[in-house]
């Protein structure tokens, strides 16, 4: 578990299965190894319209003042 998830109250994002939902995203290899390889994308709520993450992202990353930040 990652700095990120402990001392917070993660019991209610176990499944049934055991596993912890954190809403990374990854894969698990036939050597039995996990790689995560993104997140889940869920909206942004602003002003009652849904922004996806990624436009966020991809202004952010090509805008020249954002960059200067």
């Amino acid at each position: 578990m990652t700095s990120g998830y402990y001392l917070q109250n993660v019991c209610s994002n176990i499944d049934s299965n055991g596993w912890l939902r954190t809403k990374d995203l990854g894969c698990y290899t036939q050597d039995g190894y996990i790689y995560l390889i993104g997140q889940v994308r869920l909206p942004i709520k602003y002003q009652q319209k849904n922004i996806d993450r990624q436009d966020i992202e991809t202004f952010l990353k090509t805008n020249h003042i954002a960059t200067l930040v």
